[in-house]
């Protein structure tokens, strides 16, 4: 599941996204209330424009995976000089 940053409060599901056969469906209700409450799923044909907001969410998820790693690296580099010292 993708957080959009305030920018919509809806839940969105994204299939196949950057490909030919993407599309987009605009749930209502969240995901953890799956089957408790009437909702609906609908497809949206006008897609282009979440691309934007899909795009900017995966550059955060790519530098928070980034600072992820610099933060393993740096326990390792830690673990590995008391062990040394």
């Amino acid at each position: 599941m993708k957080k959009t940053g305030g920018i919509f409060h809806d839940r969105f599901i994204v299939l196949d996204y950057g490909t030919a056969d993407e599309r987009v469906f605009l749930c209502g209700a969240s995901s953890k209330d799956a089957g408790a409450r009437i909702t609906s799923i609908v497809e949206d044909y006008g897609i282009a424009k979440y691309n934007s907001v899909i795009a900017e969410d995966e550059v955060e998820e790519a530098i928070a995976d980034l600072k992820s790693r610099v933060y393993e690296l740096k326990k390792i580099r830690l673990i590995r000089k008391r062990e040394f010292n």
